[in-house]
């Protein structure tokens, strides 16, 4: 059996997107009213930090080397900005908050080997970024992806 346990101290940066098809006009006619909407699209860049802690499941094939799944869990601070493309002004002004409720979940499925020529290797982590909503311009976002991690 391999299990072990750590503290997790990080940062990262996401890009999403969201498309919107907002309401642009109203026409009123006799069967009731039509409303015309004009698509756009909300850019939501993230900036974050991670304090956590993290839980390793796994075994020793080899006296050297470790395989399994690290767990963690993170309380993740994180910069959320808001810009808009398109929608009935053209292009919106970029706003931002400081939004310190999120937190963040993640798996990591990785391979430690310890010895003396070994270096650090990337992994493949699945993660989600919970971010409540802080106010009118900033939505709730949830971030689910897939990416690397390096031990």
């Amino acid at each position: 059996q391999g299990f072990w346990a750590g503290f997790r101290l990080g940062a990262g940066v996401d890009g999403n997107g969201l498309f919107s098809p907002k309401p642009y006009a109203y026409t009123y006619t006799a069967a009731g009213r039509e409303v015309e909407r004009k698509g756009s699209v909300l850019g939501l860049p993230i900036g974050s930090a991670h304090v956590g802690f993290c839980m390793a499941f796994g075994e020793f094939p080899q006296p050297t080397i470790w395989r399994g799944v690290v767990l963690a869990a993170s309380y993740s601070p994180a910069y959320i900005g808001r810009f808009e493309f398109g929608g009935s002004g053209g292009a919106g002004g970029f706003v931002g908050k400081l939004n310190l409720a999120g937190f963040e979940l993640s798996a990591d499925v990785a391979k430690i080997e310890a010895t003396v020529e070994s270096k650090s290797q990337n992994h493949v982590r699945l993660a989600v970024l919970v971010l409540p909503k802080v106010n009118r311009d900033l939505p709730w976002v949830v971030s689910a992806g897939v990416g690397a991690v390096w031990y």
